[in-house]
């Protein structure tokens, strides 16, 4: 069990430590990072316990393929990556009834603060009235952004990111990538494997080296050659979600074509397929601006003296060491401040061309 899974040794003792001792409740949050293995810990859970079952063999079997009846999995769907009130009440729905094959039924609710409040609100009846026949794992990265009500009545295990030397290890081990580069890219994942992963299978980040680059040039001579960047910047993202987009749907399709499946069928898998896109391109915008901030960060490390080995973009040493011999970088309290606006003002739909835009102008890059 747990074969292939890194990181988080405290969560695999606790959840064999439940299994053996025959305590699970009925509702979990496994809360922490993305990227760093919560929904491949949540079915490994599963797995250990119908394991135990009369026909474990064929439950295990049948986990691995994907084709189990007694886990569902609850993902954001649509335009705007959300958890609908018609998706929530499908699960309520579905919560009450008999398992299919197995003791029990499992319910994956990914990305679970998604959720609106008044899909949030409509879940807690199921909380505080839960079938004994129903186990049910909520995912998420912010949980701060659930209802209060609903942690309550959640076990939470508190997933940490993972350390730089088992990702890098990892990488080289599995991957035969070179320790050089994998220690660059456990650098740069921020304890997620998922992003050291996507870094290693992209060999580097296109769009990361150019931001960076423009960065370290500093100001620009005119407004239009800043907004021609941005611009630049958007056309990239977008051609990535052109990507995204067809590998999620075939991963969605996988073994399917079109006459297998019935017209609600279809409608169900593109509003999953666009909110696995839109979700995507969160992340997305949200790591550019992680991205930002960890440049000045670097910067700071480097005129205060700071350990090298420390630094996240050991790639732009260089460019770094020049841009602080013009003086002390602007205070990382600021950065802070107006990398945080930016994320508040994309958390409201916001434009991310023009919160990029404004990032840029506060940054006094024009």
């Amino acid at each position: 069990m747990f074969e292939g899974i890194i990181g988080n040794d405290h969560i695999r003792q606790y959840l064999l430590h439940m299994s053996d001792s025959n305590s699970v409740g009925n509702s979990f949050l496994f809360a922490g990072p993305e990227g760093i293995g919560k929904s491949l810990f949540a079915l490994e859970f599963i797995k250990i316990l119908l394991a135990k079952e009369p026909a474990g063999e064929s439950h295990v079997r049948k986990i691995k393929a994907g084709t189990h009846p007694d886990i569902k999995h609850y993902r954001p769907e649509g335009k705007i990556g959300a958890h609908t009130i018609e998706s929530l009440r499908q699960f309520i729905g579905e919560v009450y009834l008999k398992p299919y094959e197995a003791q029990k039924k499992f319910f994956i609710i990914h990305e679970a603060h998604r959720m609106l409040p008044v899909s949030a609100n409509a879940l807690l009846k199921t909380f505080e009235e839960p079938s004994p026949d129903s186990i049910i794992i909520l995912l998420s990265g912010e949980k701060e952004l659930l209802l209060p009500t609903v942690l309550s009545r959640c076990r939470t295990l508190s997933f940490q990111p993972i350390p730089k030397t088992e990702i890098s290890h990892f990488l080289t081990e599995k991957y035969r990538c070179h320790p050089d580069e994998a220690r660059h890219y456990a650098a740069l994942a921020e304890g997620s494997l998922g992003k050291a992963l996507k870094l290693y299978n992209e060999q580097g980040n296109d769009l990361r080296k150019k931001i960076l680059q423009f960065m370290s040039k500093g100001k620009v001579r005119t407004y239009f050659e800043l907004t021609d960047f941005v611009k630049e910047i958007c056309a990239d993202m977008e051609t990535t979600k052109k990507g995204s987009d067809k590998s999620i749907r075939e991963a969605f399709m996988q073994g399917l074509s079109d006459s297998d499946l019935t017209a609600v069928q279809k409608q169900m898998i593109e509003k999953e397929v666009e909110g696995a896109v839109s979700l995507q391109q969160t992340q997305e915008s949200s790591g550019i601006f992680k991205l930002i901030l960890s440049w000045f960060r670097d910067l700071h490390l480097l005129y205060c003296g700071g350990n090298h080995d420390l630094l996240l973009n050991k790639d732009f040493h260089g460019e770094m060491e020049e841009k602080i011999l013009s003086g002390e970088p602007t205070g990382i309290e600021k950065i802070e401040k107006i990398i945080g606006e930016a994320q508040l003002a994309m958390q409201r739909s916001g434009s991310f061309s023009l919160c990029l835009e404004n990032v840029f102008l506060k940054l006094n890059f024009l």
